[in-house]
């Protein structure tokens, strides 16, 4: 007598699961352009008299990127959002990227402040995410901006209060430029020609920013600093 699986068509075996790609490959879109605007703060003198080379930098790292990007299943969290620690280290920047000086208490009321609007203006939990944060908080710093020019000073409380919450929404808006950031290069969208265009275009503006940010706020302010400290001391004998 036959076994009951003689005459059953054999079954074809699942392919084993994919492991996910490391982390390298799933966001060299995020970490390449950081490299790349390394390589040019090294080699460009003057990056101001060259933005279409940093702009048009973006499109070899992009390249050079899709070589080896490799996606991996996970879900699209805001980078603020992951700890309190991704938010307080992004805070941090805030001011100390126009030279601001650090002022402990501000930092401690700007934290509690961002959870405020957070709180307010974020989207629930649950809810699908933004297509973009920033401008949804862009349009709210407006609106909160103009809203302030119309409170005079005389109102005493009124003021204080307005000009508190408009100095907190700036700061919101600078934390979900960030997140979108992170969001666009972090979890590249590239199966469409717009999706691609959006990562170029996000990796031309971080290179640019970068390089001439890093060139105006140290190259020359060092080389102000060198000049104020050591040639015209010289040049003055």
């Amino acid at each position: 007598m036959s076994s009951p699986s003689a005459g059953a068509p054999p079954t074809a075996t699942e392919p084993a699961p994919q492991p996910p790609a490391p982390a390298w490959r799933a966001f060299v879109h995020l970490y390449l352009p950081v490299l790349t605007s390394t390589f040019l703060i090294l080699f460009v003198a003057n990056p101001f008299s060259h933005r279409a080379l940093l702009l048009a930098s973006a499109l070899p790292t992009y390249f050079l990127a899709s070589l080896v990007y490799r996606p991996r299943p996970r879900p699209v969290e805001r980078f603020t959002h992951r700890s309190d620690i991704h938010r307080a280290a992004v805070l941090f920047t805030y001011g100390r990227l126009l030279g601001t000086p650090f002022n402990l208490l501000n930092y401690i009321l700007d934290m509690f402040a961002s959870y405020s609007v957070g709180a307010v203006f974020d989207q629930p939990e649950g809810a699908p995410p933004r297509r973009s944060e920033f401008f949804v908080q862009a349009l709210l710093t407006i609106a909160s901006t103009v809203l302030f020019r119309f409170v005079p000073p005389s109102w005493g409380l009124a003021w204080t209060v307005m000009g508190g919450i408009d100095r907190s929404m700036y700061r919101a808006a600078y934390l979900a430029l960030v997140d979108d950031v992170v969001r666009v290069l972090g979890y590249p969208q590239v199966e469409s020609k717009r999706g691609k265009a959006t990562v170029v275009g996000v990796q031309a503006m971080f290179i640019a920013m970068s390089v001439m940010w890093v060139h105006f706020f140290l190259v020359l302010g060092m080389r102000e600093q060198v000049e104020k400290e050591f040639v015209s001391p010289v040049v003055s004998l």
